[in-house]
């Protein structure tokens, strides 16, 4: 009885072959570097900005409020 050979390498799809090798190839890491310290700081500057101008705000509100007559 004679079984017929194939190759195993034409029975597997090109995709699942590709896929494969990503399991032993790790890709480069391209995202940004950041420097969290940095970036911690320029927020802490953003939000005492935004607190001087809420405190801003709230008198020019309590300003035209009082002014008005009631």
């Amino acid at each position: 009885m004679d079984i017929p050979y194939k190759p195993i390498l034409n029975t597997i799809p090109f995709h699942a072959a590709r896929n494969t090798l990503t399991r032993y190839v790790e890709a480069e890491d391209t995202r940004e570097k950041v420097d969290i310290v940095k970036l911690n700081a320029e927020i802490r500057e953003i939000v005492a900005r935004e607190q001087v101008l809420r405190d801003e705000i709230d008198k020019i509100i309590a300003d035209i409020e009082g002014g008005q007559e009631a």
